[in-house]
């Protein structure tokens, strides 16, 4: 709403209803007794010439102790205090005790509509414009009410109705194309704008609007060209920029894509969230990339010339040089971060990621150290990545030895479960099954619902053949904890397949494989198997083959594919 408020002095600090209460014994005015009148002019002068907005809101509450009717008092203290349910129930006191001020009515509104409650403000504007038949400004309050309450066709009616009882403006043509923008793309809609359009052949909103729904409808050599018709009026105009960055989009057209793109890279008025997001929801498109990487490199080197310092921007750019398979080039652009102190924590994740992704478990070590120097309260979580790198390396003791000196110095029993799970899996990595056992049950000892212990110890279990209905309780608890867990479901499964239930085995292995995102070779060769075993020779094949595409071990494909399963 466009009203104009009296207190234009309240910038920063503002009352709750509370603390005008709590604080009227320190400001009451301890000369002899004023008028309301009197203390009405002095809470002004002390909110807009002193800045004293404490005094003021005491004043005003002073005033409501002597007549609960005084309706600028009501009003002011709606303006000063912070809460909604305050401010709406001072601002109804203003306008019940003076119904006829256009001032309290439009306050109201804008009340309701802060609430939410958008019928309550169409209904008080309505009444502001009963009151004020006369006022332009208040047809279009009523009008930008209903276009926020999607109420399109009222939208319309109330400029209509305005034009007919005042003739065309530019403000009634503004909101009547910010009103059809909006309103679902029909044939009469676009007959309506082609209409509009003869009258008004030069509103550059307007073209860019019909142009719109002409892209909306289907019909996208027409719309191309009123989206050049606008262009001839402006050709920098942002929203039409990004109706030619959406049609080029959609059609596929890289070269005239880059070309707006670049016009709203280097436009200072579009905020960098902005370009961000242009760049996360079309450059980094798989059809795009494939064949447009360098246009794409420049668009995004082009954001980060304007932009060096933005967190975001830098991240795009490394993941670019990911995408590009530059991973030292990617890897470089971590370091500059840290160097140049932008988002120095991240940065540093971004690099243990990179390293484990290129299994280079050195550099992973020395950057998780770094990064425990820098932030001492990241040492559980880093001690478990560096000892996870050892384990990898084959440095089975080294690793062992770590994690049970962070067990030594731990006294949580769910992070001593977490530890002593990952000590057993060393082991186990290690060769050394019976350790590895011992101490995945001291890893239950602390918490018997650890269900990543639950399923490595069954899987493991299950592997070896050993204990299967011991692996098959303990797998319940995980899967029953978690039953979308791919992981989960394969050890669940593949226990009943070392049991010798092949039905049972097949049927939880084909929810593992249709809810495992990441397409796991091992959970696409376990189902096959089981499926074998079923006498689904065929069906068999078709899992083991789609395990074989996506880079299974060709002698364990080889040995199936030949009927020789165990």
């Amino acid at each position: 709403m466009n009203m104009k408020l009296f207190c234009t002095g309240i910038l920063t600090f503002i009352l709750s209803f509370g603390s005008v209460y709590a604080q009227s014994e320190l400001f009451k005015d301890k000369t002899p007794e004023k008028t309301i009148s009197e203390k009405y002019m002095q809470g002004i002068l002390e909110i807009n010439v002193h800045n004293n907005i404490e005094k003021g809101a005491v004043l005003f509450a002073e005033i409501l102790d002597m007549d609960s009717t005084h309706a600028p008092s009501h009003y002011m203290l709606s303006n000063i205090l912070t809460s909604k349910v305050e401010k709406t129930k001072h601002i109804e006191k203003a306008n019940k005790y003076d119904s006829t001020n256009k001032w309290y009515q439009n306050a109201l509104t804008d009340a309701y509509l802060s609430n939410g409650n958008y019928p309550a403000a169409i209904k008080s504007a309505l009444k502001t414009l009963a009151q004020n038949p006369n006022d332009h400004e208040t047809y279009f309050d009523v009008t930008q009410i209903y276009i926020s309450f999607k109420k399109y066709e009222d939208a319309e009616k109330s400029i209509l109705i305005f034009e007919g009882k005042f003739g065309e403006t530019s403000e009634s043509l503004f909101y009547k194309i910010q009103t059809y923008e909006l309103t679902p793309v029909s044939e009469a809609l676009i007959e309506k704008l082609r209409k509009m359009l003869i009258e008004n052949p030069h509103s550059q909103q307007l073209l860019t609007v019909l142009g719109g729904k002409l892209k909306e409808s289907g019909n996208y050599e027409e719309a191309l060209k009123y989206y050049k018709e606008a262009e001839k009026f402006g050709a920098n105009d942002i929203k039409l920029v990004f109706s030619f960055i959406d049609f080029y989009i959609q059609g596929r057209d890289m070269d005239n894509l880059v070309k707006y793109m670049r016009k709203a890279f280097v436009d200072k008025s579009i905020g960098e969230k902005v370009k961000i997001s242009l760049v996360n929801s079309i450059l980094f498109t798989p059809h795009f990339y494939k064949s447009n990487s360098f246009d794409i490199g420049q668009l995004i080197g082009l954001l980060f010339a304007t932009h060096p310092t933005d967190k975001e921007i830098n991240y795009l750019v490394a993941q670019h040089y990911i995408n590009m398979g530059l991973l030292d080039k990617s890897e470089e652009q971590y370091y500059s971060m840290i160097e140049n102190n932008i988002d120095i924590k991240d940065a540093h994740l971004h690099l243990i990621g990179l390293y484990s992704y290129q299994k280079n478990y050195q550099k992973l070590i020395e950057v998780t150290n770094k990064l425990t120097e820098l932030f001492p309260d990241m040492a559980y979580g880093n001690s478990m990545q560096i000892a996870f790198a050892e384990m990898e390396l084959g440095q089975y003791d080294k690793a062992t030895s770590r994690m049970k000196e962070l067990a030594s110095n731990t006294t949580d029993k769910i992070k001593l479960s977490e530890i002593w799970g990952f000590i057993a899996d060393i082991y186990n990595a290690a060769g050394d099954t019976k350790m590895s056992y011992k101490s995945y049950d001291k890893s239950l000892s602390y918490n018997r619902s650890n269900i990543v212990t639950l399923n490595n110890y069954s899987y493991h279990l299950s592997v070896e053949g050993k204990q299967l209905k011991k692996a098959l309780k303990m797998i319940k608890i995980a899967v029953r904890a978690e039953p979308e867990n791919a992981t989960y479901l394969d050890t669940f499964g593949w226990i009943f397949y070392q049991l010798g239930d092949y039905f049972e085995a097949t049927e939880v292995l084909k929810k593992a494989v249709s809810v495992d995102t990441q397409k796991s070779n091992v959970i696409l060769i376990h189902y096959g198997d089981a499926l074998y075993k079923l006498g689904k020779e065929v069906n068999a094949k078709v899992y083991w083959m789609r395990a074989q595409k996506n880079g299974a071990d060709q002698a364990e494909i080889d040995k199936r594919m030949n009927g020789k399963l165990e």
